[in-house]
């Protein structure tokens, strides 16, 4: 009997997985109140057990096809893979204070290069304590920007400050819970299917 209840849970932990990654973890209508996907076309159970059918033979493949093909989930996925596998980095808040314009001095520079450095946008560890906000920290803030759908100007503000204070773990958990969305709104998007960045 105890062979049977482990074969019939291991069974339903399969289907679990399988549901998860095709449809999503957590219910959409508790969690999102702005994003709402279509009802699936099909009936979920039908298309979870063609699944799992379908990984009777190669249990690795039926994992690969729950999941959204698009590019773009395929690419988030492997960001949260590759930050997963690495030691979350540590960093003090860079403070607020006047924009901060290229070529100016201001005495949060040696905390905004380190920052900067850390995240992977300096090639090289700031040395000594200059308060002068030159050329090359101008560049990486401009690469920060961009990568942080900001206006890539190089001028520190509010809105750059904000962003550079986001944790490292919080960053991770933004690409888990992103994660999820995407398992949410990847039936309305597959096959063919158009995102804007708004």
């Amino acid at each position: 009997a105890n062979v049977l209840c482990s074969d019939i849970d291991t069974s339903r932990q399969y289907l679990q997985a399988l549901q998860d990654l095709h449809y999503g973890r957590l219910q959409q209508s508790r969690f999102e109140p702005l994003w709402h996907a279509q009802p699936p076309a099909q009936d979920p159970n039908s298309e979870v057990l063609a699944l799992a059918a379908a990984g009777l033979q190669d249990m690795a493949r039926a994992f690969d096809q729950a999941r959204p093909s698009a590019d773009l989930y395929r690419s988030l996925r492997n960001a949260y893979s590759a930050v997963r596998q690495q030691p979350l980095p540590h960093w003090n808040a860079v403070a607020g204070g006047p924009l901060l314009r290229p070529g100016m001095d201001d005495p949060r520079v040696p905390e905004l290069a380190r920052r900067l450095y850390l995240g992977g946008y300096l090639a090289s560890e700031p040395k000594g304590s200059g308060t002068q906000y030159r050329a090359e920290l101008v560049n990486a803030v401009k690469a920060f920007q961009l990568s942080h759908s900001l206006q890539s100007d190089g001028v520190i503000g509010a809105g750059t400050v904000a962003e550079l204070n986001i944790s490292p773990a919080m960053r991770r958990e933004q690409l888990r819970i992103n994660l999820e969305r995407f398992r949410w709104l990847a039936q309305d998007l597959e096959p063919e299917g158009v995102l804007v960045n708004v």
